[in-house]
């Protein structure tokens, strides 16, 4: 990939590489969408809705928070009150803790937004990608750019602990 005229390297194994995550081959995850909505859901939706997005009110307390850390973080979005498919998907592979390859995931949605035509569509993993230009090409960065983490406090609204999610996120024993 060529990036300010500079060649960048750029495959599942160094995406793995700079996330410390294992290479390792694992299959591919099958697993239908109306699974993942149970999941998601704690069985409040049991098929995927019509208008292919789960509302976000809907989800149990751990997918809730998983999906506010994934549109903070890693997949940016502008639609807060429901989720697609994909990052569904994502957030339900973290949430049941399926072994899968990251990089392969983080390099496969790339070229899938690489493909796109979306004009106002926000790039996913930002951080990872910017991490992956500067540990090939330091000086990439021009005059007045720096590099820093974006600094800002990832809010879980008290809402996110109220009734309204199932609640599924264990509490301390006693």
């Amino acid at each position: 990939v060529y990036v300010r005229g500079r060649c960048v390297q750029f495959s599942p194994s160094i995406i793995n590489q700079i996330l410390e995550s294992p290479d390792e081959p694992y299959p591919d995850i099958e697993v239908s969408d109306n699974k993942v909505c149970q999941t998601i859901t704690a069985s409040q939706v049991k098929t995927w809705p019509i208008k292919k997005k789960v509302p976000v009110v809907k989800l149990s307390q751990k997918y809730a928070i998983l999906n506010r850390i994934a549109t903070a973080n890693w997949v940016p979005t502008r639609h807060s009150s429901d989720v697609a498919t994909g990052l569904a998907k994502f957030i339900y592979l973290v949430g049941t803790g399926t072994k899968f390859n990251v990089g392969n995931y983080i390099f496969q949605q790339t070229v899938q937004h690489g493909k796109s035509l979306a004009v106002k569509q926000p790039i996913a993993f930002p951080s990872i990608l910017c991490d992956i230009f500067l540990s090939q090409h330091p000086n990439i960065r021009q005059e007045g750019e720096i590099a820093k983490k974006i600094e800002f406090a990832l809010n879980l609204h008290y809402k996110l602990f109220s009734e309204q999610h199932v609640s599924d996120i264990a509490g301390p024993s006693t």
